[in-house]
């Protein structure tokens, strides 16, 4: 029986397998790789997959379920999903377990559930292509999923027929597609910014050994929120033109958010699209209505920076943890269909300092990587990965095109005369917030006197009319004293600013991601400003859509908004290690924590002085700058929640890389998970890291860490607590997932009972608490009184997510009787 790897997206679903030794991706029979994550609830109890449920949105969007991934593990009074509940024209409500359910035809399903759907399609897909059975699978997930989600994605997987081999995180994935055969070290960042989710890891490459340095994450920041944003952009202009709000019925701000897709896919690779809608919705007197809508290039990326730049600020997250600089990382992968949008590559170029690699689909990398895996762990020799062409820039760039869409029913016409017997659609509750764009970043207050300032965009959450998203120009005045001045402009949006004429490779190198710039500038005592600098390289053609229409380069400027940050700590909450005010409902830490938190908080301030002139507007070839370094960090953070610092012997961590090779001095992980069975050659060795800490409850609603984040997977870590109370018998553990120091502000994943403890004064019992990790990144949490030896259930009660095996079966059993097409 054949075994596969499945990249389980927001927006589409890939298969990739190994054949005959070759790793590569799974086509159907019209020559396409990609399966729209789209499920689609049919009157006569079918459900369709994919190409052709996404069709369905367009007519029947009220029973056809997309970018639930975004959703998936998460209880239903999270903010993420009253947000998105709130936006799609599907019906969602709360389940029982305080999960999250969607409901289509009148029937409430879970999301694993429509998981599932998706991941039946993608398996009877490799079933047909290899002619043989497909019972077992890797599935990946985004490197910053929590355990809740990674378990929710485990059980869709089992109640599609699958037996789930590793839950692999996707960047892992594509480094593993990337990186597999090479026999030198190496170090790459893979930049994941995906449908409905972004990633970034740094790993470390040293022939067959694949170790994770950093991973940071957003999995609520993707594509999908530029599709919202361009699609509030039409609505606004339809409210203009007609009076009416597209907004209020659900169906109409459906095909907006559709065209909206394809307006960003088309400035992806032109300066201009245009498109035709027809029949959006009717008037109060029944006449249609339709919308002429065109967008620039420029216009887009006014738009979409916002949402852009919140990826570099997960950038800076990672490098703190890796205690790195981007200049560490010569080798970028772009994966996920968000990086084709020439805006992100020249971020991307700039942020890193160089070219990021484009012999890699972003596509299909992440599927090939978790084939690999799948097959290394059945003992399954890959002798070589076959790549997809990837289509070269072409000769004649377009750089305008106008689509026309109509409504037809496209065969459907038992859902469209069932949609048009429900007469108008009535607005949804709520209506009025359909469609807000999540707000840009905070301004925050500058630590310096006179931070440089450039015009101020306008919030693109309160846009109503394309007229306020035109381009604003900076202008190129001289700057009076105590007054701020204008940034220099570079050709996307980040600065790489030189003082000097002749670079100093030793002196200090800062970045700041803000509002409106992201800045690399060497800190120097010397300010004096370069008469001229050589030109920057024009970017790279990124991959193209199915289409094959090339990129074009962005041809305008743009001002940014720059703010200096206040990058302080939070102050340390002074947790005592023993008893006393710690004791919790039920537990008080009875010693310190063995892995203190190591977070690196390199200065990413703002060091701008004031300047006589403004700057000149200036290109920067990254090329022409000699490898920098970065400041010495700061006197290191104290745990959360401990008394002790974070180094053992209070100093100062050594400071980061200057371009040398170089793995963080870490302990090794508990054992080593090779890929492959015994026997099977130099199977790739993948050693990952858990995204988020870990955390049990105490007193005051206070975090105490069990295994801190970063931590190598598998891990096992093993705390001893004691009772709060005189004559105590039981203690509940509620244990958490996330980096706030309040655990009302971290995820709760479930709660631990433990009972029948011996009734001893306050303190004097002791409970053993043992969190364990495995090589899923899945967690099971053992608590044992010491006094009795007694032990509780292995098995961590998860809130929102099911693991109970008969709720399994029957959803499996339910999944049975249903058709899939």
């Amino acid at each position: 029986m054949a075994v596969i790897g499945i990249d389980l997206g927001t927006t589409n679903t890939v298969v990739g397998i190994v054949k005959d030794g070759i790793a590569t991706t799974i086509a159907d029979v019209d020559g396409k790789t990609l399966i729209p994550s789209v499920v689609s609830f049919m009157p006569e109890g079918a459900v369709v997959v994919g190409r052709g449920a996404k069709e369905l949105r367009r007519v029947d969007s009220a029973n056809t379920i997309y970018s639930v991934k975004r959703l998936i593990g998460r209880a239903w009074t999270s903010e993420e999903v009253q947000f998105a509940a709130a936006r799609f024209p599907f019906e969602m409500r709360a389940g029982e377990a305080r999960d999250s359910l969607v409901v289509a035809r009148g029937n409430a399903h879970t999301l694993p559930e429509i998981s599932a759907f998706v991941l039946r399609k993608a398996k009877a897909l490799a079933e047909s292509v290899l002619a043989e059975k497909v019972e077992s699978a890797v599935i990946t997930v985004p490197a910053n999923f929590n355990d809740l989600q990674r378990a929710a994605t485990k059980v869709a997987g089992q109640v599609a027929g699958l037996q789930v081999l590793r839950i692999l995180n996707e960047p892992t994935a594509a480094a593993l597609a990337f990186g597999f055969g090479s026999q030198t070290h190496q170090r790459i960042a893979i930049y994941d910014f995906g449908g409905g989710t972004f990633d970034v890891t740094l790993l470390d490459l040293d022939g067959h050994v694949f170790e994770v340095l950093a991973t940071a994450g957003n999995t609520f920041l993707g594509g999908d929120d530029i599709d919202m944003a361009i699609a509030e952009s039409m609505a606004g202009e339809f409210l203009m033109e007609h009076g009416v709000d597209p907004r209020e019925s659900p169906q109409a701000f459906e095909r907006l958010r559709i065209a909206a897709e394809k307006v960003k896919m088309g400035l992806s690779l032109m300066t201009h699209h245009a498109i035709e809608l027809d029949d959006i919705m009717s008037s109060a007197s029944g006449t249609p209505l339709s919308l002429s809508f065109s967008m620039s290039r420029g216009e887009f990326d006014e738009l979409t920076r916002p949402i852009i730049l919140k990826t570099f600020e997960v950038c800076n997250e990672a490098m703190r943890i890796a205690r790195m600089h981007p200049r560490d990382f010569p080798n970028v992968l772009l994966v996920g269909g968000s990086t084709r949008i020439s805006l992100v590559r020249e971020q991307v170029k700039l942020y890193f300092g160089t070219e990021p690699q484009d012999r890699v689909h972003p596509d299909e990398v992440v599927a090939i990587g978790a084939g690999i895996q799948a097959a290394a762990l059945r003992g399954e020799n890959v002798s070589r990965i076959h790549r997809p062409p990837i289509p070269a820039r072409t000769s004649a760039v377009p750089r305008h095109k106008q689509e026309r869409h109509h409504t037809t029913d496209m065969g459907l016409g038992a859902i469209e005369a069932e949609r048009n017997s429900e007469g108008p659609t009535a607005p949804r509750s709520g209506g009025a917030e359909r469609g807000t764009v999540p707000p840009p970043l905070p301004k925050r207050g500058s630590k310096r006197a006179s931070p440089r300032i450039v015009q101020q965009l306008p919030d693109h959450t309160k846009v109503m009319s394309r007229e306020a998203l035109g381009l604003l120009e900076a202008n190129a005045g001289k700057a009076k004293a105590g007054v701020s001045s204008q940034l220099p402009l570079v050709h996307g949006e980040f600065v790489l600013e030189d003082d000097s004429p002749n670079p100093d490779p030793d002196a200090d190198l800062q970045i700041d991601v803000q509002d409106g710039a992201v800045q690399h500038r060497p800190v120097r005592d010397d300010d004096s400003t370069p008469d001229s600098e050589p030109p920057r390289e024009e970017s790279a053609p990124p991959p193209a859509y199915d289409d094959d229409e090339a990129e074009d380069a962005a041809d305008a400027h743009f001002a940014h908004l720059k703010n200096d940050p206040a990058n302080s700590s939070p102050p340390d909450l002074g947790l005592a290690s023993t008893g006393g005010d710690d004791a919790a409902d039920g537990l008080s830490t009875a010693n310190d924590s063995d892995a203190a938190d190591l977070a690196f908080n390199a200065a990413l301030e703002d060091d701008f002085d004031e300047q006589s002139a403004a700057r000149q507007v200036a290109q920067i070839q990254p090329k022409s700058i000699p490898p920098l370094g970065v400041p010495a960090p700061p006197r290191p953070k104290r745990a959360r929640g401990k008394g002790a610092p974070a180094s053992a012997s209070g100093g100062a961590l050594p400071p980061a890389s200057t371009g040398a090779l170089h793995t963080p001095s870490r302990p090794p992980p508990p054992h080593a998970f090779p890929s492959g069975a015994p026997g099977s050659g130099r199977a790739p060795l993948l050693v990952d890291v858990t995204p988020l800490t870990l955390c049990v409850e105490t007193v005051g609603n206070y975090c105490d860490d069990i295994i801190p984040r970063n931590s190598p997977v598998p891990t096992e870590h093993t705390r001893i607590f004691s009772t709060a109370k005189d004559g105590q018998t039981s203690v509940a553990i509620r244990v958490g997932q996330g980096e706030a120091k309040r655990f009302e502000d971290n995820t709760l994943l479930g709660e631990l009972q433990l009972t029948d403890l011996q009734p001893m004064s306050r303190g004097t019992s002791q409970v053993e608490v043992t969190f364990s990790l495995d090589t899923d990144g899945l967690l099971s949490v053992t608590a044992r009184d010491l006094a009795s030896g007694q032990e509780t259930s292995a098995a961590l009660n998860l809130v929102a997510v099911t693991q109970s095996q008969s709720e399994i079966a029957r959803m499996q059993q339910r999944q049975a009787g249903i058709q899939i097409r």
